[in-house]
């Protein structure tokens, strides 16, 4: 009797010390919200000062989830909820947290280093906020992480090398910041990875050879940064890689000749913008899965290979501003799937073929400033439709948009987005919402001069893209209108 009187004594006790220390850790957790609570200077939704009331569970709070064994915070969801403010220091108390998003807020300042201690972290997403400083190293020692995305910010510095220990990692989006130097090869240790996003930043030096030995990756954009060098060629078969955008870089010499031999699964690359020369290795044409093209705007040479009529799951070919010479191939009419069309400025000849009339997909076709044998005002080539495409090449230029761009889908095109935007606001409000970021900055101290400028810009741009080629103003007019925009750009900038 004695016996079981101890028994039931010992289970009592420890019950008690399991219920104080639950206690005491949710009164952690509890604890590190309000932190958080108070550093937010802003709260346009009123959540916290309604919703996190210390009156009620922080697992019933706005954003909380809890875990249904230990009953500790295991899940931090604080997307789009208009904060503003910085990031505590007790957020790192929060140790059972595998989730948090503060994804699209106006979160500012530096991370704290107590975060390092979220080492059960799956899933972090910090996007679309203000941060600053530099990515920290500490990120590399969460082992568990998943999907990392800091994209949308202004961090500053490298990219860490320690980013190679998530091994688990399969999703990196460090998208629009201000990261600069070089891609570290140790990147190529991530065996999870499939989508990789580094553009828009200030990278430089050269591509490592090493991002080409993760087997798992789907998606690799390095677009927009300074990026020099040769494109490294895969030695591994990478049978899950789908698109590859290096646009917009300093990119130079060939293309390697076996670089698609290892790509089976390849459905878009984007490598325009560049000072890529030589010609169109045959490799390429055994990518049967290819539905976007895009080479334009570098020193590509040769001709147009027949063997183009291998893909036949093509939609989107941009060739233009490069080098190209020749005939285009009659085979270009076997790609009947083609939407978008576009050899603009090389110094191809010869007649147009008869066989493009087979491309009964095709929206866009633009074949303007080659040596085309000439069709006469009501053919496939006129002077008008040079406008046209000088109309696309200027909007290109001064939005970076692309009519490839996810945006642009179903009805909604380049010259639609423009033209709208126009409409729906004021010119230099537009005009802010449309152009490159790089191109138009209000602590600029040209500002004025530049809006001016653009607003000018885009307002010709739509007149090359009338409707009606009748409507359309003549080439001659559009040097001698862009030539009176530079001449009024010089002059309000020395005023300025």
């Amino acid at each position: 009797m004695e016996n079981n009187i101890h028994f039931l004594l010992l289970i009592l006790h420890c019950s008690m010390i399991s219920l104080t220390l639950a206690a005491t850790n949710i009164i952690t957790d509890q604890s590190a919200l309000l932190a958080i609570k108070s550093h937010t200077s802003h709260d346009l939704q009123n959540i916290l000062a309604t919703n996190w009331s210390i009156s009620a569970s922080v697992c019933s709070w706005r954003g909380v989830s809890c875990g249904k064994r230990h009953r500790r915070v295991t899940a931090l969801d604080l997307s789009s909820m208009e904060f503003t403010g910085n990031v505590p220091p007790e957020l790192g108390n929060l140790s059972f947290l595998a989730f948090l998003s503060l994804y699209n807020n106006s979160f500012h300042g530096s991370l704290p280093n107590e975060l390092a201690n979220l080492r059960r972290l799956k899933y972090l997403n910090l996007a679309n906020n203000n941060f600053n400083g530099e990515i920290p190293s500490w990120i590399g020692s969460f082992t568990t992480l998943q999907s990392l995305f800091l994209f949308g910010n202004s961090f500053r510095g490298s990219v860490p090398s320690s980013l190679s220990y998530l091994s688990k990692l399969e999703t990196l989006d460090l998208y629009n910041n201000l990261v600069q130097g070089n891609i570290p090869e140790e990147i190529g240790n991530l065996p999870s990875l499939k989508t990789f996003y580094l553009d828009k930043n200030q990278l430089s030096g050269s591509i490592p050879c090493s991002i080409f030995n993760i087997p798992s990756l789907q998606l690799i954009d390095f677009s927009n940064n300074y990026l020099s060098g040769f494109i490294p060629s895969p030695t591994l078969n990478m049978s899950s890689l789908k698109i590859i955008d290096f646009s917009t870089n300093n990119l130079s010499g060939p293309l390697p000749f076996d670089m698609f031999d290892h790509l089976p699964e390849l459905e878009e690359i984007y490598l325009s913008w560049n000072q890529l020369f030589g010609s169109i290795p045959s490799s390429l044409f055994s990518c049967q899965k290819l539905r976007i093209l895009s080479l334009s705007n570098n020193h590509f040479e040769g001709t147009i290979p027949e063997e183009i009529r291998n893909l036949t799951m093509l939609k989107q070919l941009f060739l233009g501003l490069n080098n190209f010479t020749g005939k285009i191939p009659r085979q270009i009419g076997e790609v009947q799937s083609l939407e978008i069309l576009s050899l603009i400025q090389n110094s191809q000849t010869g007649p147009i073929p008869s066989e493009i009339g087979n491309l009964t997909q095709l929206k866009l076709l633009d074949l303007s400033y080659n040596n085309f044998t000439e069709f006469g005002s009501e053919g496939i080539v006129s002077t008008k439709g040079d406008v046209y495409s000088y109309g696309i090449l200027l909007l290109e230029t001064f939005t970076r948009k692309k009519p490839t761009d996810e945006m642009f889908d179903g009805e909604m095109d380049l010259k639609r987005w423009m033209r709208e935007s126009l409409s729906a606001d004021s010119d230099s409000d537009a005009v802010i919402q449309v152009v490159d970021d790089y191109l138009l900055r209000k602590y600029d101290e040209d500002f004025e001069a530049n809006m001016g400028c653009l607003i000018s810009i885009m307002q010709l741009s739509l007149k090359c893209l009338a409707d009606s080629p009748e409507e359309r103003i003549d080439m001659g007019a559009v040097l001698a209108r862009l030539n009176k925009i530079k001449v009024k750009f010089i002059k309000d900038s020395k005023r300025n």
